[in-house]
Parts: structure tokens; C-alpha cells; sequence
């Protein structure tokens, strides 16, 4: 008589479900890009932000640039849209993918033309900004150190520590200390 004897096999786990992660502007968990963290000649993946200010342009080619003032929780820098820059408004929320960061006549700014990336709105916010958000990524001057630009405000300048005679101090004591 052959005795069968069944190996205990534990009951499989049941799999936990996956939990959606959704790309909400304003969360810390999102996966989108920054503008803090953006450098100089970086492609853009997808970056969210929301235009501050605007002004139209207009090129010795009659070809109409529209700059934005955009801003996202960590800094604010300048938008550079080639085309249909007209249909952005100010408090737009946009989603840039494949945009472009360059350094333009010594300043930091983001682009987007009709040859390389892509913006659309995503949503729209009615509260007012102040346009001297903190840092501006585009006020810096930027300047090339070891093949890498580097942001360096536009008040700093060398000081020869030999020749530099330090400034005379004004103080106002105010009229009641005159009489």
C-alpha cells in the first residue's frame, strides 16, 4: 500500500492593491520637475507652473514672442512661448513637456516654439501673485565656470580687497536731535 503524503503548501498572500499616484499641482509627492532644480540646457519631462506676468514682443521680423513671468512653490523664472503665447493668461496653471532651459544674453529662461515642446493649461486660479516672488531664477546673471553656467546676482560685484575704500556711512538723526 502506497501512503500518499501531501506537502503543506501555505495559502498564497493576496496582493495589496497598487495606489494611483496622481500629479496634483501644489503636493509634495508630485514626480514633475521644479523650477528651482532646473539648470542651463535641460529638456524639460514636465514641469507645471502658472504665468505671473506678461509681455508681447515683437522680433526685427515682425514675429510676436510673448515672455510670462512664471512661478511654481519654489522659484520664479521667464517663459519664452515662440507662438500662440496669446492664449496664456495670467493665473493659468500650464503644463510644460519638452520645453528647453537656455542661458539668453546672460539670463536664465525657459522656452517653448512650435519646433520643440508643448504647453497646454491644465487648470485655471483666481488668486492675485506678487510678481517679486523669490528667488528669480532669471535675475541672476549667469555666468559660464568650468563648462557649467552658474546663477550669480547681478549686485555682486568683485571687489579688489587692496584698492576698495569702504563707503562713508549717512545717518539721519532726524529733526529733534538738531534743535
Amino acid at each position: 500500500m502506497s501512503s500518499s503524503t501531501t506537502r503543506y503548501n501555505p495559502p498564497t498572500p493576496t496582493p495589496k492593491p497598487i495606489p494611483i499616484q496622481r500629479n496634483v499641482v501644489g503636493t509634495s509627492k508630485c514626480s514633475h520637475l521644479k523650477l528651482r532644480l532646473l539648470e542651463n540646457i535641460l529638456i524639460l519631462k514636465e514641469l507645471f507652473c502658472f504665468p505671473v506676468s506678461q509681455r508681447t514682443l515683437k522680433t526685427m521680423t515682425e514675429v510676436e514672442l510673448h515672455s510670462f513671468l512664471v512661478a511654481d512653490e519654489t522659484a520664479v523664472c521667464t517663459l519664452v512661448i515662440w507662438e500662440n503665447g496669446q492664449f496664456f493668461k495670467i493665473g493659468d496653471v500650464v503644463q510644460i513637456n519638452q520645453g528647453e532651459t537656455r542661458i539668453h544674453e546672460d539670463t536664465f529662461e525657459l522656452t517653448v516654439n512650435s519646433n520643440f515642446g508643448k504647453i497646454k493649461v491644465v487648470d485655471w486660479d483666481v488668486l492675485p501673485y506678487v510678481e517679486e516672488e523669490v528667488p528669480n531664477l532669471s535675475s541672476y546673471l549667469w555666468v559660464q565656470i568650468d563648462n557649467k553656467f552658474m546663477p550669480m546676482t547681478k549686485n555682486r560685484l568683485p571687489v579688489d580687497p587692496v584698492s576698495f575704500e569702504p563707503q562713508p556711512q549717512r545717518i539721519d538723526y532726524g529733526s529733534s536731535a538738531q534743535e
